[in-house]
């Protein structure tokens, strides 16, 4: 049996890399001179935004791509997803790409610009 697998998630649950699973918990390494882990080790009560402060979702919008827009090939901005939030409210949102391709581009390892409804960083 398969657990914590999208039904439209075609690829990244089959790789030892996402630990056999469509979803993650925000808590990448994502600045080496703050030690900023996202939500690793931050009590809740702390998080500034708990609404915008995303807590865990789908590994397709931490790397720019989406499972939900299929005619899109490769990353992109604005990928539709699904994440679950530090209030305990999950919601689609649209993901910002900084419009670098690969690693350097994967939004998971920055903020978005102002608009966007999600947030990394609890503070």
């Amino acid at each position: 049996m398969v657990v914590f697998v999208c039904p439209a998630d075609n690829s990244l649950h089959a790789v030892s890399l996402t630990h056999y699973s469509s979803y993650g918990f925000n808590g990448a390494a994502r600045e080496a001179e703050t030690n900023d882990f996202g939500m690793a080790g931050r009590r809740f009560a702390a998080v500034r935004h708990p609404v915008l402060t995303a807590l865990d979702g789908e590994i397709s919008g931490g790397i720019g791509i989406s499972w939900h827009d299929p005619k899109v090939a490769g990353q992109y901005n604005n990928a539709p997803n699904m994440g679950g939030f530090v209030d305990g409210h999950a919601s689609y949102v649209k993901i910002y790409w900084n419009g670098l391709a690969g690693s350097a581009g994967f939004p998971f390892f920055y903020e978005p610009p102002a608009g966007y409804e999600y947030k990394w960083l609890g503070n």
